[in-house]
């Protein structure tokens, strides 16, 4: 309990300080009912704080935060493209690559491979075949004939 403390004050110490300076604001200002009030709830605040705290969880909560809206964007691409089969057209590399091409996606992938890019607004997101990104490659196959 005690390192959680210190580790907060180590690693917040900003906070500390700031809450050290509002408390001196406070008795200056507000009458002394108030005042202890405000106090209480400041100090009530820190030691929450500070009992909670853990280091590394901020970074791992940024983290799982910047997985979920890039999970997300590549959803939103795939449903996007998907949209546009009506539009798709199929290209055939000479080196065994193919692409997919609508007006505002690109779908690039080795003719092997479960493994492929969609390409949307010169951002790529790497993505697996799926039964859904077959048949929109079937589709613009047939709607390149």
């Amino acid at each position: 309990m005690l390192d959680s403390v210190l580790q907060f004050v180590e690693e917040q110490w900003l906070y500390v300080i700031i809450a050290l300076v509002a408390v001196i604001l406070v008795i200056k200002i507000f009458k002394n009912v108030i005042r202890w009030l405000i106090i209480l709830a400041i100090g009530a605040a820190l030691v929450y704080f500070a009992m909670n705290y853990e280091g590394g969880k901020l970074l791992d909560t940024g983290k799982d935060l910047v997985q979920k809206a890039t999970d997300y964007t590549k959803e939103q691409a795939v449903d996007g493209l998907i949209n546009e089969v009506k539009d798709a057209r199929y290209t055939l590399n000479a080196d065994g690559t193919y692409e997919v091409r609508t007006a505002n996606f690109a779908l690039k992938g080795a003719v092997a491979s479960t493994d492929a890019v969609i390409v949307y607004r010169d951002k790529e997101f790497p993505v697996t075949l799926s039964g859904p990104l077959q048949q929109f490659i079937e589709q613009a196959k047939a709607n390149s004939n």
